[in-house]
């Protein structure tokens, strides 16, 4: 709802104040964050996973960071004072929702400060790291198919900006088809997600200059039975993209970058049940969450 919304908003704000912290105590603090959520999302029902005493020395990590724990209070944690003393503790009636909010946006804090972070963005000719990850989407939550990138994911090379600033200086409403393409956007990188009938979206990256069989080699290699045929089709307009002809073309010319939400189909029809992906995959499945989605220069994509 939009008081959710509210509060998310304000988590994203919260991260930002984070700027220059100390790198190590910031991915220490992170990590526990992410430790105490996953915890809980484990073992809902249990009490004392929802409880975390606050002078424990793990736990200091978190309050030395100020806008840590104003950030666990965005998502519904309490600072409370009791006969056991003063502990952090997520009520029964705390959104799990909220939860998954907070430990998503602390995963994606964490990958945007470790060195392994810094080369999201390859150079060329580089290995893209997949990053392969399978969400589930929450009812009234994120729709899988809103998918902005941040900046990272394009290029814009000295000579697009060249022919920006002719462009802009001579005034000139009629401009020829090669200045046109100049100031197209270039894409680096391309986001795709696979919805499958079960519910479940997997979630991996490529170089947009890839060519659709790679994209084929990592759903059989995350799916229970390759050798099924199946297809795989943008919406909408339906566009079926996983023909022999398609195989060969990049993810760019095939305007699926830099962003792209396909939807998996046996082509057989027989698409009911459950069981697509691999057992490790669908039992690692989060949920979808804000935090999920590449996030651009002006924080949470709404």
């Amino acid at each position: 709802g939009g008081d959710d919304q509210a509060q998310i908003d304000r988590m994203h704000a919260l991260v930002k104040t984070l700027e220059g912290a100390d790198v190590a105590l910031l991915s220490s603090a992170l990590s526990l964050i992410v430790k105490i959520c996953t915890a809980i999302q484990q073992q809902p029902g249990v009490p004392k996973v929802r409880s975390i005493k606050r002078r424990g020395a793990a736990f200091q990590k978190i309050e030395v960071l100020e806008p840590l724990t104003h950030l666990m209070q965005c998502a519904g944690f309490l600072f409370v004072t009791d006969a056991d003393g003063e502990s952090v503790v997520l009520p029964p009636e705390a959104s799990l929702y909220m939860l998954a909010e907070l430990k998503g946006l602390c995963e994606l804090h964490l990958r945007r400060i470790t060195p392994q972070a810094a080369a999201t963005v390859p150079s060329e000719g580089a290995a893209v790291n997949r990053d392969t990850r399978v969400f589930v989407r929450v009812e009234g939550g994120v729709d899988p198919a809103r998918i902005e990138v941040p900046d990272s994911f394009f290029e814009f090379t000295g000579g697009d900006l060249k022919a920006a600033q002719a462009a802009a200086s001579s005034h000139q409403p009629l401009m020829t088809r090669t200045m046109r393409d100049n100031l197209k956007p270039k894409f680096k990188l391309c986001l795709l997600r696979v919805r499958f009938t079960d519910g479940l979206i997997l979630q991996g990256l490529f170089r947009a200059s890839e060519r659709l069989e790679g994209v084929k080699r990592w759903v059989d290699s995350c799916i229970n039975t390759p050798d099924r045929l199946y297809h795989l089709s943008t919406m909408p307009p339906v566009r079926r993209v996983s023909d022999r002809e398609s195989l060969q073309k990049t993810l760019a010319e095939l305007g699926l970058a830099p962003a792209t939400l396909l939807n998996f189909f046996w082509q057989d029809g027989v698409n009911e049940g459950s069981g697509f992906l691999k057992r490790e995959l669908a039992s690692a499945a989060s949920p979808l969450t804000a935090a999920a989605l590449p996030q651009p220069e002006g924080g949470a994509v709404r």
